[in-house]
């Protein structure tokens, strides 16, 4: 599925984007983890919130409107359509927000967060590193286009990031890329 997870990490102190939610995967990134002789701070879930077992006793970050969605609305349908397709190898029990995100600034583990909100969960733009985290991009890989309005709605996106010059755009289901992908110019 190509799910991707992203580690921020600063003073030794790591804030985790999204969740794995397969358990070999999950196994595979905390033993990843435990190397780092560093200090999770806490875990980002913007849209992939399958997974619980992933970082228990990490605080869990979202926005009330991702809650929602993935208890209730197309996440919950989603995690329910994984359950019947890759059965006991995916870990369906669904992370409990202790944290609720707030559109705009927010510190974790001393690092910042801009929180953008979106339809069914959140983006997040990291000031720092000059970086943007969305839900799915990929200039060779799977996108979700629902529509022509939809379309629109993702290539005026792309031309936001274009305009604000991030250096890197990272995303849950493909490999960062930088700019140079926003425009199929390579």
């Amino acid at each position: 599925m190509n799910d991707e997870v992203f580690l921020v990490e600063k003073d030794g102190r790591i804030v985790v984007i999204e969740s794995p939610c397969f358990y070999d995967n999950i196994t595979e990134l905390e033993s990843y983890i435990d190397t780092l002789n560093a200090k999770v701070e806490g875990v980002l879930l913007s849209y992939n919130s399958a997974g619980a077992s992933f970082q228990p006793k990490a605080k869990k970050y979202a926005t009330k409107h991702a809650d929602e969605y993935r208890h209730m609305g197309g996440g919950k349908a989603l995690i329910d359509g994984f359950i019947s397709t890759f059965k006991d190898s995916f870990d369906a029990s669904i992370h409990t927000t202790t944290d609720y995100l707030t559109n705009g600034k927010n510190i974790i583990g001393e690092i910042e967060f801009d929180i953008i909100n979106t339809a069914e969960g959140f983006y997040i733009y990291i000031p720092e590193i000059n970086t943007m985290y969305t839900h799915m991009l990929g200039h060779n890989c799977h996108s979700i286009v629902a529509g022509e309005a939809h379309a629109d709605a993702i290539i005026s996106t792309l031309k936001e990031y274009l305009s604000k010059g991030y250096d890197l755009i990272i995303t849950s289901h493909y490999t960062p890329e930088d700019l140079r992908h926003t425009t199929m110019k390579n």
